[in-house]
């Protein structure tokens, strides 16, 4: 679908999904997204996938990290807009939100990227059941009583 020229609309089936990986790797490498988006689905051509990550950075949803960090590809993390786009489509986290004052450091970077290493090898030996991100269980302690390593799968846990 076509859209005047100079709006932007974020698409719920694509444009999404990749602001989440991005919000729950907290960095990563251009490489490292267009594997995990293929893997899920939401695109196939490296030339389109190219595309939606510039549209997003120039709608500055996802920020282009200064620095090479040994990886040789552009690193990405979110920014507040992103969170906001994120949260307007109903996905929220408490760790990291469009309120958050300190974004991830850039010391963090080399370990968001060797995690992102090991969940896309883990993908592709294709032996991973389920895959929570630091984000995403930071996000479910902080409302939780019981945090989400202990509890039983399916078992229903009050909110404070």
């Amino acid at each position: 679908m076509r859209y005047p020229k100079g709006t932007f609309v974020v698409s719920r089936e694509r444009d999404i999904p990749l602001l989440l990986q991005v919000r729950n790797s907290r960095f990563i490498t251009h490489q490292q997204l267009f594997e995990f988006m293929l893997h899920g689905g939401q695109d196939y051509s490296r030339n389109t996938f190219d595309w939606r990550t510039k549209r997003l950075v120039c709608a500055e949803y996802i920020f282009r990290c200064q620095g090479q960090f040994g990886k040789g590809s552009t690193v990405y993390r979110i920014t507040p807009s992103g969170l906001l786009q994120l949260e307007d489509h109903g996905h929220f986290a408490t760790v990291l939100n469009s309120k958050t004052e300190h974004l991830p450091h850039p010391s963090q970077v080399l370990h968001a990227l060797e995690l992102n290493a090991i969940h896309l090898a883990l993908l592709h030996a294709d032996v991973l059941a389920i895959w929570r991100s630091d984000v995403e269980t930071a996000s479910a302690n902080t409302l939780s009583r019981v945090p989400l390593e202990q509890r039983q799968p399916g078992a229903f846990c009050p909110r404070i």
